[in-house]
């Protein structure tokens, strides 16, 4: 078992203390890494490296921003209104939502900028993309700094969880985003969870949430998406690396 990111739950012991981790656990992660590939000595590299800038927004655009998006709705839409059933849930979980939005945009348009840069002279490109990554980096630290206690902040209500709902219940409301994700859902979001937690989840947490999970999704995810995830996730991960070890393709992972 790896570390678990949360501050709420850093040693989860039950199934409702692992609830919320499923997806935020991946969330943290991204945003750790972001923060740290997007560090000066390798983010943006001088202009022969733009590839560099090339990867993150398409790593960013392709999945990030749509999969956070798509987590909003699906905790707007379907999960809190049927905790609220028996529950009652603060209004800053679904309102904060607003805030991490407009975040999530400022950081998809900031791509702008560096297409802009390369608009100058030649003697000017690159202190101009030097800015822009200045720009980048703190957009990417407001997102995390917001988003981290908001993920805390709903996690804190899974001990009330466990008073209103039994852990078969909540399984059928996992399903039931399982369903909600329809097939291309599933082969972007389920190997993003699936690999978070076989690093930070016990034999027993992997368990449970191989329960919720339909076989056919378990199956697919085995033979084929993990595979198209670690594709994609190269796009980020390659940007502390000198030379690029991606073929000149834009990616493609989209809902």
């Amino acid at each position: 078992m790896g570390r678990v990111t949360s501050s709420v739950y850093p040693n989860p012991k039950s199934w409702n203390e692992a609830a919320f981790l499923h997806p935020h656990e991946p969330i943290r992660r991204d945003l750790d890494r972001m923060n740290y590939v997007l560090q000066e000595k390798f983010f943006p590299g001088p202009p022969e490296q733009q590839w560099k800038v090339h990867h993150f927004y398409n790593w960013y655009n392709d999945f990030f921003y749509p999969t956070i998006h798509h987590h909003h709705h699906i905790e707007d839409e379907l999960v809190f209104p049927i905790l609220e059933q028996r529950m009652k849930l603060a209004p800053s979980l679904t309102a904060d939502h607003d805030q991490l939005l407009k975040l999530l945009d400022e950081i998809k348009f900031s791509e702008d900028m560096f297409n802009n840069a390369l608009k100058f002279p030649p003697k000017d490109i690159q202190a101009k993309r030097l800015a822009a990554a200045s720009h980048l980096r703190e957009l990417v630290r407001q997102l995390r700094d917001h988003m981290l206690p908001h993920l805390a902040d709903e996690e804190r209500i899974c001990d009330d969880l466990a008073k209103h709902f039994t852990e078969a219940e909540y399984n059928e409301i996992v399903k039931k985003i399982v369903m909600s994700l329809g097939f291309g859902g599933n082969k972007k979001v389920f190997p993003w969870i699936w690999e978070s937690l076989c690093v930070w989840g016990t034999p027993a947490n992997i368990a449970e949430f191989k329960a919720t999970v339909p076989p056919p999704v378990l199956w697919l995810n085995n033979a084929f998406w993990i595979k198209d995830y670690k594709k994609l996730r190269l796009y980020l991960d390659s940007i502390e690396m000198d030379n690029d070890p991606i073929k000149p393709s834009r990616s493609c992972f989209c809902f």
